[in-house]
């Protein structure tokens, strides 16, 4: 997923600056910038979200396998 993050990063770079050089307007320069944000922040929010999750996962397995063992004891 962090792969994703990265092209669609790299892409959000070049929409920013093709924008810029292309806008005649600042209504249109705000635009180019906030799609170019979309394109390298909601990337970024997904891979950090399943990161967590997947860190939670093995937390959870952590402690039912501490208790599991515990329970054997």
């Amino acid at each position: 997923m962090w792969t994703v993050t990265i092209i669609s990063s790299g892409i959000g770079v070049l929409l920013f600056f093709t924008g810029m050089a292309g806008a005649k307007s600042a209504v249109q320069e705000a635009a180019s910038a906030a799609q170019a944000m979309a394109f390298a922040v909601i990337p970024y929010i997904m891979s950090r979200a399943l990161e967590a999750r997947a860190a939670e996962t093995l937390r959870n397995r952590a402690i039912s396998g501490s208790q599991n063992a515990a329970e054997k004891d």
